[in-house]
């Protein structure tokens, strides 16, 4: 039986102008669009890989030329790709580790020239990797000692400052990052709490600032939207609360009277990009301000209102 696609769609990255944008159309079968602006503007689809039904775009370049992220190939098994506009051929599969079989491109430079990303295989071994022209092969970035899991997340423009997270045999996560083009030297960025987790989403254009995310060291059902600041002439970096967490409106949320598992739910936020613009630095993320407890409610509620 023919199952149908709902017509669902998202953009994901921009490039450093804001003129070139990248998104995802489907779900069961995703496929990649790139849109450039203009008069009228211009949007075309990004291909597969070789015997490929679907692609997953995840950043694209600085300068608006590279697009990287994943796709199917042979098998049905997942590969990260690299699409380069105007190039024959466009579309790249970017080499895979040995002994791994899947793999995901999640960030990319200015030029196209680094790009990040993860290998994975069975028995849930996921490894951060940077692939680096000319010849792009796959390079495994160092692990903290006590991971388990790494994923590389995103690079500054020149692909010399990378960021990522890493999961612990403790059952905590944290956010990482690789300076200065090293690949072997790996560092742990501070958590709000020693009884925190956190992970790092975006990294400015000079490598000098990092957002994210921070759990809280009181409650881990609460996180916190963080940034790291490196400190000047080192290479070390100095964690802040942004502060945003919402007071949920009482008449969206409705969070009066509601317990305490629910309220904790109430406060979820993260910084998910970080963008240089002429005009300064913006953060933009999301706040979470309802449980799942609280939207139930609020729906039969107006359901009520609405007989």
């Amino acid at each position: 039986m023919n199952t149908i696609d709902p017509p669902s769609g998202a953009a994901v990255s921009m490039n450093n102008n804001g003129t070139i944008i990248v998104g995802n159309v489907g779900v069961s079968k995703t496929y990649s669009i790139y849109w450039m602006e203009g008069s009228p503007p211009t949007m075309m689809r990004i291909g597969y890989l070789p015997n490929g039904t679907l692609s997953h775009a995840n950043a694209v370049s600085g300068d608006g030329g590279i697009v990287v992220g994943y796709g199917d190939t042979t098998g049905s098994v997942n590969r990260a790709f690299r699409w380069k506009k105007d190039s024959s051929p466009e579309m790249e599969t970017l080499e895979i580790l040995n002994g791994y079989t899947e793999s995901t491109a999640r960030g990319v430079n200015h030029d196209g020239s680094v790009v990040v990303g993860d290998c994975r295989r069975a028995a849930g071994d996921t490894r951060a990797v940077r692939w680096k022209e000319k010849e792009m092969a796959a390079e495994k970035l160092r692990a903290p000692q006590e991971a388990v899991r790494c994923s590389a997340i995103a690079t500054d423009d020149s692909g010399a400052v990378i960021v990522g997270r890493c999961d612990l045999r403790n059952g905590y996560s944290h956010a990482v990052c690789w300076l200065g083009g090293s690949t072997t030297e790996v560092t742990t960025l501070e958590c709000l709490g020693s009884l925190s987790s956190a992970d790092a989403y975006a990294v400015s254009s000079d490598g000098n600032v990092i957002v994210g995310s921070s759990t809280d060291p009181e409650n881990p059902r609460i996180t916190h939207a963080v940034r790291w600041k490196r400190n000047p002439g080192t290479n070390t970096f100095e964690i802040s609360n942004l502060n945003v967490l919402p007071v949920p409106p009482s008449k969206q949320c409705h969070c009066t009277g509601v317990g305490s598992e629910s309220r904790w739910n109430c406060y979820r936020c993260r910084v998910l990009i970080l963008r240089h613009h002429k005009r300064g630095i913006y953060l933009e993320g999301g706040c979470n301000t309802q449980s799942s407890e609280t939207r139930r409610r609020h729906r039969k509620a107006h359901n009520h209102r609405s007989l």
